[in-house]
C-alpha cells in the first residue's frame, strides 16, 4: 500500500483477508460484509477487547484516591475486631492484602462477627485502578497501594494482588545542608561582621539584638538564623519593610547587601521550618527552594503542601463522598479554593463541578442545628450561618432566614448571622438558607420548636444540677451559668465531687464531674482503657485525690449484675464492660442532694481521636445516659450540648466529616429520648457561638505595629472557647436550664 498501513502489520487486524472476512473470538472467518455489519464484527472481536480495555484504563485513571484506616501485615482471620499493625480495630475499613488465599484480599470493614467487604468496592470495576491511601498503622501508614492487574478482575474468584504504589520519600534534601556547612557559624552580637564570615549561608546563633552590619560595597552574605534578635534598622542599616525594627524568628533567612558609605540594606525571608528529620509527623519530604535559600514550594510528610501564598492540606478522613481531598488556604487557616473528593472545586464565590460546569451555588443547603430553640424573655439568641453548614466555607454562597410561627408575623434575613428573639417567635420557628444568587429553584429549610422561660419564675427557679463532661465543663462552666442565672432571678445548686476551674472574674469553684481529656465512652465505660470504676468504700479515698487522680477514677458506674439504686431492670444495651451507669447510687454514696436537673456536655474528645463509628457512638452513648438518668429520676429534665470548634486549619475538615456525623447520632438520640419520656434538651451551641477568634490565642509579639497597633495571632488550642465566645456558649447554655427548670 502506498498510503496507510498494511493490515498484515497490525496484529489485531492480520486476521483479516483480502475478502474483507474477520475473525472473530472464534476461529471461524467471516466473509465479504457491508459497512455495518463489518464495524459490529470489528467491535466483537479482539480489537473490541482491546478498545474496552483501554477505556477501562482511561476510566481508572480518573478514580480519587480512596483513604482507608489500616492494611494488614499478616494472614489475618476475616471476622472478628482484633489488632491489625498496631491498632485495635473497631468497626474499621482496611485493605486486606496479604491473605494466602488471595480471591480473600480486598477492602473490607471489621465488626464483632464476619467481616464484610465495603460495599464501594466489592467489584472487580469498583477496584480496578482504584489506589488507596492508608491512613493509620505501624507499619504500613502514609503508604498508597493499588491493585495489581491490567484487566477488571472477578471479586471471588481471581486473585486481588495489591501492592504498594506510592510512598513517602524520607531521604533528607541535603543542598541547604551543604551550603551551612561550607560557612562558619557566628554568634549574634550588636555589631556582626559579615565580611570575614565564610561561605554565603552564614548561620547566626543567639538572641542578642543587632544594630549594625560590616559588609563591603557589592558583597552579598545569607544569615541562617538559630535565634531570635531584633534587628534595629538605622542610617547604615536598612530594611525593606518601611523603615521598621525587625523581630527575627528562628529559621529565617536574611539577605544582606553592602552599599557604599558603609550602608547595608537587608530583607528578610520567613522560611518554612527545616526539619532534618523527617520522618517525623510534620516533617519536610521534599523543598524547593530558591536562589537565597526560601523554601517556594514543601510538601510534608503529612502529605500536605505549602506555598508562600498558601497551602495544600490534605483531608485525613476521605471516608465520605463528599470530603476535602484538599483545601488551599491563607495564613489564617481560611479556605482560598478546595478541591474535593468528588472532582469539584470551591471558591468563596464559585464552584466547579467534577463535569467543569461552573456555579455559584453553594454544594449542600442541608442545615444543622436542633430540635428547640431556648430563650428567656426580652433576651436575643445569635445563630451564626457556618455553623448551620457541613461545609463551612460555603457561607459567604448562603444567605439565612427565620421566622415565627404564623401568627408571630417574626422574620429576620441576613447573610453572616441572624439575632433572634425566641419570646416573639411563637410556640415553633423554621430557618431557611437559600443561594446569595438565587434562582428561586432550591432552598433549605429546618422547622423547630421555640421554648421561651421567664425571668424571676414563680416555680421551678432553684434547680439542683449535677453537671459532668470534659474540659469544657470543667472550666468554669458552673460558674458562668450561674452568673447568668442568677442574673434571671433563678437561683441554682451545682452538686458533684469535683470542684471546677476558677478565674475570669470567678474565685468560686463550683462541684460538678467536668474531667478534662475525657470522651463519652469513659463516662459510659465504653471506653475502659482510660479510667476506672471507683470501688465500693473508696469514697473518702477519692475524696482526698487531686483533680489528676480523681479524673481517672469513674464514680458514676455500678458492676453488671449488681442491683441498680434505683431498684428497676437494666437494659443490656447499657452495660459496658461489665458497668453501667448509676446515677442515684453515685449521689447516695457520696451524700449528694438529690438532683432536679442533669446536664452533660461530652464529644470534643471522641471526635478529636475517633475516624469511624462516630454517629453510633454518639448515639449509643447519649441515649445510654438518658435511660440511665430516666431510670434514676424519672420526671428530671436531661440537657446536652456539643461546643463549637474553631474555623481553622486542622478542625475545618474534622467539623466536615467527624463532627457532622456526630451531630446526626445526637440527634437521633434526643428523639428515641423524647419517645421514652425524658424531656432531653439538645443545645446547638455549634451554631450559636462565633468560630472566629474566641478560642485560646498565642501569646502577641513583644512589639505590636508601631502606627496601627496591630498584633499577630493564631490558634495554637482551636478546642476551647475562650473570651466573649465562652460567655456566649454558656448564656445559650443557661437558656435550656432556665427553660429545663421551668417546663417551659
Amino acid at each position: 500500500m502506498s498510503n496507510g498501513v498494511r493490515i498484515t502489520d497490525k496484529t489485531a487486524l492480520a486476521t483479516i483477508d483480502k475478502v474483507l472476512g474477520i475473525k472473530t473470538q472464534g476461529s471461524t472467518a467471516v466473509g465479504p460484509v457491508a459497512f455495518t455489519d463489518f464495524e459490529q464484527q470489528l467491535l466483537a472481536g479482539e480489537i473490541g477487547d482491546e478498545i474496552q480495555i483501554a477505556v477501562d484504563k482511561a476510566e481508572a485513571a480518573g478514580k480519587p484516591v480512596y483513604t482507608l484506616a489500616l492494611a494488614t501485615t499478616t494472614d489475618v482471620t476475616l471476622s472478628g475486631e482484633q489488632t491489625i499493625d498496631g491498632t485495635v480495630t473497631n468497626l474499621t475499613e482496611l485493605l486486606v492484602w496479604t491473605k494466602t488465599d488471595k480471591k480473600l484480599n480486598g477492602i473490607y470493614k471489621t465488626g464483632a462477627g464476619a467481616w464484610s467487604r465495603l460495599s464501594a468496592f466489592n467489584t472487580g470495576t469498583e477496584l480496578f485502578g482504584q489506589q488507596f491511601y492508608i491512613k493509620g498503622g505501624s507499619t504500613n501508614a502514609t503508604k498508597t497501594f493499588g491493585l495489581q492487574s491490567n484487566t477488571i478482575p472477578v471479586v471471588g474468584t481471581d486473585n486481588l494482588v495489591f501492592d504498594v504504589v506510592k510512598e513517602i520519600n524520607t531521604a533528607k534534601p541535603g543542598a541547604l545542608d551543604a551550603l551551612r556547612n561550607n560557612a562558619n557559624a557566628i554568634t549574634a552580637t550588636a555589631t556582626i561582621n559579615l565580611e570575614t564570615a565564610t561561605g554565603e549561608y552564614v548561620p547566626i546563633n543567639g538572641d542578642t539584638g543587632i544594630s549594625a552590619v560590616t559588609l563591603s560595597a557589592n558583597h552579598d552574605r545569607f544569615g541562617i538564623f538559630t535565634g531570635k534578635p531584633l534587628i534595629t534598622v538605622g542610617a547604615s542599616l536598612i530594611g525593606d519593610n518601611g523603615g521598621q525594627n525587625v523581630q527575627i524568628e528562628a529559621g529565617d533567612i536574611v539577605w544582606f547587601r553592602g552599599e557604599t558609605g558603609g550602608v547595608v540594606r537587608f530583607r528578610t525571608y520567613r522560611a518554612v521550618p527545616y526539619n532534618a528529620d523527617s520522618t517525623t509527623g510534620d516533617g519536610i519530604a521534599y523543598a524547593v527552594l530558591d536562589r537565597r535559600g526560601r523554601a517556594a514550594l514543601s510538601i510534608h510528610d503529612d502529605g500536605s503542601m505549602h506555598t508562600p501564598g498558601g497551602s495544600f492540606v490534605p483531608n485525613e478522613d476521605s471516608a465520605v463522598s463528599d470530603v476535602i481531598a484538599y483545601a488551599v488556604r491563607d495564613s489564617r487557616g481560611r479556605a482560598i479554593f478546595t478541591v474535593h473528593s468528588d472532582g469539584s472545586i470551591h471558591t468563596s464565590t464559585v464552584s466547579i463541578g467534577a463535569d467543569g460546569s461552573t456555579t455559584d451555588q453553594p454544594s449542600d443547603l442541608t442545615i444543622f442545628f436542633a430540635p428547640s430553640l431556648c430563650g428567656i424573655e426580652d433576651e436575643e439568641v445569635t445563630v451564626f450561618t457556618e455553623g448551620l453548614l457541613s461545609r463551612r466555607s460555603n457561607s459567604p454562597l448562603v444567605r439565612a432566614f427565620a421566622s415565627g410561627d404564623e401568627y408571630s408575623g417574626y422574620q429576620r434575613q441576613d447573610r453572616e448571622q441572624l439575632v433572634l428573639r425566641p419570646d416573639r417567635m411563637g410556640a415553633a420557628g423554621r430557618v431557611a438558607l437559600r443561594p446569595v444568587n438565587d434562582t428561586g429553584t432550591l432552598y433549605g429549610e429546618l422547622e423547630f420548636g421555640v421554648r421561651v422561660a421567664e425571668k424571676n419564675p414563680v416555680s421551678g427557679g432553684s434547680p439542683v444540677i449535677l453537671n459532668f463532661g470534659d474540659s469544657i465543663v470543667y472550666r468554669q462552666w458552673a460558674a458562668w451559668t450561674r452568673y447568668f442565672l442568677t442574673a434571671w432571678g433563678y437561683t441554682p445548686t451545682f452538686i458533684g465531687t469535683l470542684a471546677g476551674e476558677s478565674g475570669a472574674g470567678f474565685t468560686t469553684n463550683l462541684l460538678g464531674e467536668g474531667k478534662p481529656g475525657h470522651w463519652s465512652g469513659d463516662f459510659t465505660y465504653r471506653v475502659n482503657t482510660r479510667v476506672s470504676p471507683l470501688a465500693s468504700g473508696d469514697e473518702a479515698a477519692y475524696a482526698a485525690m487531686s483533680t489528676t487522680d480523681k479524673r481517672l477514677k469513674n464514680t458514676m458506674l455500678q458492676t453488671s449484675g449488681v442491683a441498680a439504686a434505683d431498684g428497676g431492670a437494666v437494659n443490656p444495651s447499657d452495660v459496658y464492660n461489665g458497668q453501667y451507669l448509676d446515677f442515684k447510687r453515685y449521689v447516695t454514696r457520696h451524700s449528694l442532694t438529690t438532683p432536679t436537673m442533669l446536664l452533660y456536655n461530652g464529644g470534643t474528645n471522641d471526635l478529636t481521636n475517633m475516624t469511624t463509628g462516630i454517629q453510633t457512638a454518639f448515639y449509643n452513648d447519649l441515649l445510654s445516659i438518658a435511660r440511665r438518668w430516666k431510670a434514676a429520676y424519672p420526671t428530671a429534665p436531661f440537657v446536652y450540648f456539643l461546643p463549637p470548634t474553631a474555623n481553622a486549619t486542622d478542625r475545618n475538615p474534622l467539623w466536615q466529616v467527624n463532627y457532622t456525623e456526630a451531630i446526626k447520632g445526637i440527634l437521633r438520640a434526643q428523639a428515641a429520648a423524647v419517645a421514652l419520656g425524658v424531656d432531653m434538651i439538645v443545645v446547638p451551641t455549634w451554631a450559636t457561638t462565633a468560630i472566629g477568634a474566641d478560642f485560646d490565642l498565642t501569646s502577641p509579639p513583644e512589639s505590636p505595629d508601631p502606627d496601627l497597633g496591630c498584633i499577630t495571632r493564631s490558634i495554637p488550642d482551636a478546642v476551647h472557647v475562650t473570651g466573649a465566645g465562652r460567655s456566649s456558649m454558656f448564656k445559650h447554655v443557661a437558656y435550656a436550664i432556665a427553660c429545663a427548670a421551668t417546663g417551659a
